[in-house]
């Protein structure tokens, strides 16, 4: 138990000894400072101020009806006070559908009744079954209406953060977990791990948990990181809003504080799989830039915005895909895994498809890795 205890520090210490290593640590490190300071650029202290005047007021008839009196047809601000109407002025306008629509011909009844006839006619649109649209219809009751208005600066710029921030934990992945096992078959070393005393399935689960340790431990701390500046900076304002206010077309009954724990919950069994995949994918390869090209094409595929949505399993496989995901865009996502009459939505398939993939390429791995040492080369 002492030398497995040993080869795991040592297997640690390899990785964090690596230049690369040290490099996209560093990286990591630098992009979380700057997500969290530069979204903060393009909007000043004094808008910021100005639209937190209105924080806690009701979205109804009285508010637009002030508001219609501080705008233009088009919803234009007369005056920079006025900016403080710039997110609900947004939210009317988007889900008013007519660029040439006059706003104060709108009350607030026909803005919720306009964006939910968007939203049923988009599913109609990627052609959803019954069941799921009338699944939706009963999660869409349990969004309070009418909205509470809460200026959600922070809690936007930290949900934004995360979805950068696991770009850089895949490069991580793919830069420096896939040597755990190459550098080994490079240096003609291999077959010497492999006949040692704790060679089979012992050094394989030891430097599986080793490279896990390292991706784990640098998200939480890239995520506390995160956090903690976004509070400082921008304060805790928003977290409490809903996620309708940021994506106008969600359908999920959820505050930004509560997508943003979903988010870092996903975060954990992506950064297991990419982990994963990255070591035991090498197994096979015996390439890490080969191994970096598949895990940078996968996230590219997620990022894609070609595909159409009425492009079926194909497009959905692509709204399970980590990037996607993780980032607002989903919380527009409608589509729904169907097991058994039972649906899910891709906030609880994709951690479970995720760590599923995990364990069967863990598996995968583990013979893969013992039967080299009876081929050899």
């Amino acid at each position: 138990m002492n030398n497995l205890g040993t080869l795991y520090r040592f297997e640690i210490k390899k990785i964090l000894k690596n230049r690369v290593t040290q490099v996209m640590l560093v990286i990591l490190c630098i992009i979380t400072i700057l997500e969290a300071i530069v979204p903060g650029l393009s909007v000043t202290r004094d808008k910021r101020d100005a639209r937190m005047e209105l924080n806690g007021r009701i979205i109804d008839d009285t508010l637009l009806n002030e508001m219609y009196q501080n705008i233009d047809d088009n919803g234009h601000s007369s005056t920079p006070n006025n900016e403080k109407y710039f997110g609900i002025c947004c939210l009317e306008q988007t889900s008013i559908p007519g660029p040439d629509n006059v706003l104060a011909d709108y009350t607030a009844d026909d803005m919720y009744r306009a964006r939910e006839e968007q939203i049923l006619g988009y599913m109609d649109d990627i052609e959803l079954s019954d069941q799921i649209i009338t699944h939706w219809k009963e999660i869409m009751k349990k969004t309070e209406k009418p909205f509470k208005y809460i200026y959600s600066c922070g809690s936007l710029f930290l949900s934004q953060g995360l979805g950068v921030m696991m770009l850089i934990i895949m490069l991580l992945s793919a830069l420096c977990l896939t040597t755990v096992f190459t550098i080994e078959y490079r240096q003609r070393t291999d077959q010497i791990v492999l006949s040692s005393r704790n060679g089979r399935k012992e050094t394989y689960l030891v430097k599986l948990c080793a490279g896990l340790s390292v991706i784990i431990a640098s998200t939480v701390f890239a995520t506390g990181l995160l956090t903690v500046l976004i509070f400082v900076i921008y304060g805790s304002s928003g977290f409490d809003s809903i996620v309708q206010l940021s994506s106008i077309f969600s359908a999920y009954p959820l505050s930004m504080g509560q997508f943003i724990i979903i988010q870092m919950v996903i975060m954990i069994t992506v950064v297991i799989m990419y982990a994963v995949f990255a070591m035991v994918v090498s197994i096979f390869t015996k390439n890490s830039l080969a191994v970096m090209g598949m895990m940078f094409g996968a996230y590219l595929f997620g990022e894609l915005d070609v595909l159409s949505d009425k492009a079926g399993n194909i497009s959905f496989l692509r709204a399970l895909m980590p990037s996607y995901v993780i980032s607002t865009r989903s919380l527009s996502e409608y589509r729904m895994l169907n097991i058994g009459g039972k649906l899910f939505t891709i906030y609880v398939a994709s951690p479970i498809l995720y760590l599923l993939i995990s364990i069967i390429l863990t598996v995968i791995g583990s013979m893969v890795y013992e039967r080299g040492q009876v081929n050899g080369r």
